[in-house]
């Protein structure tokens, strides 16, 4: 007789591939010719190094984008009134301190009365005494800042690339703990969170999933100063460092090598 045909055996699924671990990894350093003065709290250093720790750990208001437009930054948008007399500023949603503090509104307003107080070294500090009339805070994620004229260009000043009168610093956390204590345990709300600084020798950041501006692609980000240009070129020729800031002959010569 003909023989009967049996079903197919079904196919063996293929093993699931183990997932793959995503997130910051490794670390990256820079090795960096200055630091400025190594302080952290915004409104004690105005010297140009500073924006090289700092950057990392405090957003600001604004950002300073490609093509030199101001663009987003914990505010996602601003308007100025048809008068030109109020700035209204906008902040996004969720965002948080690296101590677990919600960002809001009544932080930016605290940041910028502290750029303006006797107590601040900054420039632009009495700048924004000279333009800010008063600031009032319609909700939590909302800030108007009347000025005393029309002054068009005041959003650069809510930038890192013009001043620090941008820097957000949270509020909560500066008024209950010590001066001296917050320059040395920093909170902000950037992709990096402080992590130690070996005063003259280096700073380490450990990186933070929770910034508007991403996750960085690192675990760890080391600043590592070295005043001596041979020195951080000759770190980066030995992996001691991975990127580094040269001067533009000095550059072409690195280049040249093919390191």
């Amino acid at each position: 007789p003909a023989a009967v045909p049996t079903a197919a055996p079904a196919a063996t699924p293929a093993p699931a591939k183990a997932a793959v671990a995503r997130g910051p990894r490794g670390e990256l350093r820079v090795a960096l010719n200055t630091l400025g003065r190594e302080r952290w709290d915004p409104i004690l250093d105005s010297r140009a190094g500073h924006a090289q720790y700092r950057a990392p750990v405090f957003d600001s208001l604004l950002s300073f984008g490609g093509g030199g437009k101001i663009g987003p930054g914990v505010a996602e948008k601003w308007e100025l009134a048809k008068d030109g007399l109020s700035w209204t500023f906008y902040l996004r949603k969720g965002l948080v301190f690296h101590n677990g503090d919600p960002l809001t509104a009544q932080d930016v307003k605290f940041s910028l009365e502290r750029t303006m107080s006797k107590e601040s070294i900054l420039s632009e500090g009495q700048r924004l005494v000279k333009a800010i009339k008063e600031m009032e805070v319609i909700d939590d994620l909302t800030l108007r800042i009347h000025t005393k004229a029309v002054n068009v260009t005041f959003e650069g000043e809510m930038t890192p690339v013009v001043g620090q009168g941008g820097q957000i610093m949270p509020k909560k956390y500066i008024e209950t703990n010590s001066l001296d204590y917050i320059d040395k345990n920093p909170v902000g709300s950037g992709p990096w969170k402080f992590a130690r600084h070996v005063k003259g020798d280096r700073v380490e950041f450990d990186a933070w999933d929770k910034s508007y501006r991403g996750t960085p692609h690192f675990q760890k980000l080391i600043l590592l100063l070295v005043p001596e240009e041979s020195t951080r070129v000759a770190m980066l020729r030995t992996s001691q460092a991975d990127v580094t800031d040269v001067t533009a002959e000095t550059a072409k010569e690195v280049a040249a090598a093919k390191m």
